[in-house]
């Protein structure tokens, strides 16, 4: 990344003061800082989030932290304010009130572009493009580096299954390819993509949500270990409870607001807790319910060169993915 260093002197200090907080973020991420906390607000008001036009809080006094190399999951019923949050993360969506740190720097003070170059995001809908699995891989990436697919192939637990196919990194996906992945290959092949980049923080809305219980465990196995060797920083979406087992921190959200928080044996122990009862009576999420009858369903393909020409340049595949997924 290129930091410039021509300021406009006839705009005084006050500019300069203004420009702090991105020369700071920049600065930091060109020297390789490692970050050790994401910091939804400090104070005791938390962040409130306004939809524009609308008096309606949707989330209201968050106050959370995010730890370096911690998984962390969002539970709570629709409308609570998970993905609200998720979007916040992302910066699809700014706070009306509170701030957003990273290590005691707001996120809002540095270039989009840089900082989603640390922040991946994964949705439900992810989307594979008709090409190779290598071309997957690479896409939004501006080098190519064959040990650094390897790399991300084995980080997401998929670099076996490709080794096993007759073109491996080759195979072309979609068209008029005879390979048939299944839901949860495909999808590591996206988690391989965005292991690729080597973010700081993945986020996770749902990622998992269309695979089989089985399948969805496996995946949630793979998060945790990369928690644990990369110290990845991950966030998750979920319905689901059994996803929340390993978590490292719960929090359960309730119109807009924390309505507990902590581990899952901690939050289990809450008697007529939300969490808990969602523990008790089970989900159509759930590996161990018995009415869950997901199909590892597929997922979409894209045609390459139409994706190209929403996002103009494979530079801009996240922001792209994000615009795309309908977010």
């Amino acid at each position: 990344m290129k930091v410039s260093s021509t300021f406009l002197l006839s705009s005084g200090l006050y500019s300069l003061f203004q420009l702090l907080p991105f020369l700071i973020f920049t600065l930091l991420y060109t020297f390789g800082h490692n970050w050790r906390c994401f910091t939804i607000d400090t104070d005791k008001q938390g962040v409130i989030f306004r939809y524009k036009g609308s008096p309606v809080e949707v989330l209201k006094g968050i106050n959370l932290s995010f730890k370096r190399g911690t998984y962390n999951v969002l539970c709570g019923l629709s409308g609570s304010g998970k993905t609200t949050l998720i979007n916040l993360l992302i910066r699809n969506l700014q706070p009306n009130e509170g701030s957003i740190l990273w290590d005691r720097t707001e996120i809002f003070g540095a270039s989009l572009r840089s900082y989603r170059q640390h922040v991946s995001v994964m949705f439900q809908k992810t989307m594979i493009l008709e090409g190779t699995i290598r071309e997957n891989i690479l896409f939004g990436s501006p080098d190519n580096n064959d040990g650094a697919v390897f790399e991300a192939a084995t980080m997401a637990e998929i670099a076996d299954i490709i080794s096993m196919l007759p073109d491996g990194y080759d195979t072309v996906l979609g068209g008029d390819s005879r390979i048939n992945m299944s839901g949860g290959q495909l999808q590591r092949i996206c988690l391989a993509r965005v292991l690729y980049r080597k973010p700081s923080v993945l986020l996770l809305d749902e990622a998992t949500s269309a695979l089989d219980p089985e399948t969805a465990a496996s995946i949630v196995k793979t998060i945790v270990r990369l928690r644990d060797s990369e110290q990845l920083t991950i966030v998750s979406i979920s319905h689901s409870t059994f996803t929340s087992k390993d978590a490292d921190q719960i929090v359960v959200l309730d119109h807009g607001t924390i309505a507990e928080h902590g581990t899952y044996h901690e939050l289990i122990q809450i008697d007529d807790g939300i969490f808990s009862s969602m523990v008790q009576a089970g989900s159509s999420t759930d590996i161990d319910g018995k009415n869950n009858e997901r199909s590892n369903s597929t997922v979409p393909l894209l045609d390459r060169d139409h994706f190209l020409q929403k996002c103009k340049s494979e530079r801009h595949v996240n922001e792209a993915l994000i615009h795309l997924d309908g977010h």
